[in-house]
């Protein structure tokens, strides 16, 4: 059975690395075996700071995969091209207004202000470029994932040019996002943030969140549909670890390992403090403790703070790893950490490496706000205990529970493995198939409701009932909004009337939508054969055989070229 195509919109794609790209990797190593091909438009160049070859990998051979090129510099004169974009979406001239005067009073630190952040300017390279490598026929459906958050711009955009359905994926919330510090109602990057987000949320056709919280969240701020949010968490790829080993030996150091990064509000300051205060106190030897941290932008930072708490010698920084190096390390180690951080809006943060801990079945010290879904999760499955970030004696009593089962060796978590089944890669591409699925169904019966009332109004046309007809289309574009065919309708509804130039205004927004479009192609041929424009006829009647499969439109064409091209002989 042949796949249906679906377009995969992700700036963080392999060898893009870092912990965003596996949730859009395992979806496009899947997809396949639920009826789907995905088509990735991705990055090509560019100065992000992860890279992970090894990712590569798990492409499969054959997947289309588009790279596009983030601009080679920043300028100031094309930066008013890239804020078009927002003009595009952004109804409030006013505040628009003045953020943009405050970009340009503010010229050196573009890359800071611009919004929704600075991918921007791919996002834009990405819609010029885009009809150079892929027509709006080669795909059935539209996906875009963020951060960033301007691969959803690319995503709106196309979803306009194309009439496609469109699947808007935030693994992360986006106004509401926690590590937002310009949030305050009164800050005009939050307003303009705001009403881009609202915009593309109402456009999209499915919204995709990763925990309940965050579904719940969208549902209220935005009053979106209930059945237009879905939630497909993070999860862990089960062949990922099938070369680790599960017989290892008891560490000779009771080893806690944080795998991921720190910034902003999700620090290990905490936990560090915690550590002190029991090798303090006498109840946890120095000699027999040591903490390993992988990658951060600002790891001189968390060895400043481990030395003042005399902490140096037992912490290890390791640098970024490989994926497969990264779940080896933290195979390895007796407990795992997991720092959210603190505050309200952190409940609904998943990160995405608590799937791979829970696969890796240790003893979890997650350092969240109590009652929210990391807390629940981890008791439900009692893999481990949740403080709140702030809350160092409660880590200090969890750190020294484990601390005293790791010296009797009796250091273990026994949550079922059929319990954590259901966050495995595979099961969530199925559910994201299921979405897939959902939309393609509901945007075919959408079409065929479209094609009947179009064909109704055709009906009326050709029966010369035009004031019924314009009722119609009146309905029509309310409901759906104007596209070609609606175009070439109000064209042909002026030629009627004998207003040519309105006709030809009709007719060339109708191709300005779709220039491959047969019946839009044949009218402009007929309407500049009668204004006496053959050049011009020609072009539009020789289009219509480039693209028309209707046998008897094609002859009548035929027939008009033979006379057109009489009339141009010497």
């Amino acid at each position: 059975m042949k796949r249906k195509r679906v377009l995969i919109i992700s700036h963080i794609f392999p060898p893009v690395g870092g912990s965003g790209v596996q949730r859009t990797l395992k979806f496009v190593k899947y997809l396949r075996e639920f009826g789907w091909e995905p088509v990735v438009l991705t990055v090509g160049k560019t100065g992000y700071p992860l890279q992970d070859y090894s990712l590569l990998k798990e492409i499969p051979k054959d997947i289309k995969v588009i790279r596009v090129d983030e601009p080679s510099e920043l300028s100031l004169s094309n930066l008013k091209e890239n804020l078009t974009l927002l003009d595009g979406i952004v109804d409030d001239k006013i505040k628009l207004k003045k953020y943009f005067n405050l970009i340009k009073e503010n010229k050196n630190q573009i890359r800071d202000l611009i919004l929704p952040d600075y991918y921007l300017f791919w996002a834009n390279n990405v819609l010029e470029h885009i009809s150079t490598v892929l027509d709006s026929g080669s795909v059935e459906m539209i996906y875009s994932t963020s951060g960033p958050f301007s691969d959803h711009i690319i995503g709106y955009y196309l979803k306009m040019r194309w009439c496609k359905p469109w699947i808007m994926d935030l693994r992360d919330e986006w106004s509401n996002n926690p590590y937002n510090i310009s949030d305050k109602k009164d800050n005009i990057f939050y307003q303009i943030t705001v009403l881009i987000e609202e915009r593309l949320l109402r456009t999209a056709d499915k919204v995709l969140t990763t925990t309940p919280v965050t579904r719940q969240n969208y549902i209220d701020f935005f009053r979106l549909p209930e059945e237009k949010v879905h939630i497909i968490t993070n999860g862990y790829d089960e062949e990922d670890f099938n070369s680790l080993n599960s017989n290892l030996t008891h560490n000779e150091r009771f080893t806690v390992v944080h795998n991921g990064l720190f910034y902003l509000i999700r620090t290990p300051v905490t936990f560090l403090q915690a550590v002190h205060r029991l090798i303090s106190k006498g109840l946890l030897e120095k000699e027999k403790i040591k903490l390993v941290f992988s990658w951060s932008e600002n790891d001189k930072s968390w060895i400043e703070v481990a030395h003042k708490l005399e902490l140096k010698d037992i912490l290890e920084t390791v640098g970024y790893l490989e994926h497969k190096e990264s779940l080896e390390m933290a195979n390895r180690a007796d407990a795992l950490l997991l720092i959210v951080g603190p505050g309200r809006k952190n409940k609904a943060v998943y990160p995405a490496k608590l799937f791979e801990y829970l696969r890796l079945r240790k003893p979890i010290i997650a350092l969240s706000p109590n009652g929210g879904v990391v807390d629940n999760l981890i008791r439900d499955l009692e893999c481990g205990i949740n403080c709140d970030f702030d809350d160092t004696e409660a880590i200090e009593k969890y750190l020294y529970e484990l601390y005293l089962q790791w010296s009797s060796s009796n250091i273990r978590v026994s949550t079922p493995l059929e319990e954590i089944k259901v966050y495995e890669r595979k099961c969530l591409t199925k559910k994201l198939a299921n979405v897939l699925d959902i939309l393609a169904k509901e945007y075919q019966e959408e079409n065929l409701s479209k094609t009947f009332l179009r064909f109704k109004i055709e009906e009326l046309v050709e029966v010369n009932n035009i004031s019924e007809a314009k009722k119609l289309i009146n309905e029509y574009t309310r409901k759906y909004g104007f596209d070609a065919e609606i175009f070439s309708i109000l064209g042909i509804i002026s030629l009627s009337v004998k207003k040519i130039q309105e006709a030809e205004n009709y007719f060339l927004m109708g191709i300005n939508e779709d220039k491959n479009n047969p019946h839009i192609n044949f009218n402009l041929g007929y309407l500049y054969e009668l204004k006496g424009n053959v050049e011009k006829s020609l072009q539009h009647y020789q289009n219509v055989l480039k693209f028309s499969e209707d046998v008897e439109m094609n002859s009548e064409v035929e027939s008009a070229i033979r006379l057109l091209t009489e009339i141009i002989k010497p």
